[in-house]
């Protein structure tokens, strides 16, 4: 079984007063993706007091978000 079968897609929302960021991660559990979510943020200079929100993503729903992060990061590659 390779990796990713095992992998989790987890829709993960930081909300700090009027700010909201999200992003979709694949990860082995919920704690494993607010972790990874952290780090993203933390390298994008976002911090402070906030809430994370992880969701699990599951048929349909998650099918289409996958797909969406798969084209973005195809695209993100291509560019110069």
């Amino acid at each position: 079984m390779s990796k990713a079968a095992r992998e989790g897609l987890y829709e993960c929302v930081f909300r700090s007063g009027s700010q909201r960021y999200s992003t979709y991660v694949r990860a082995w559990d919920d704690r494993e993706a607010a972790d990874l979510f952290q780090v993203e943020l933390r390298l994008d200079g976002i911090g402070g007091d906030g809430t994370i929100e992880v969701k699990q993503m599951g048929g349909a729903a998650g099918q289409n978000a996958l797909q969406a992060l798969v084209a973005k990061m195809e695209q993100a590659r291509l560019q110069p």
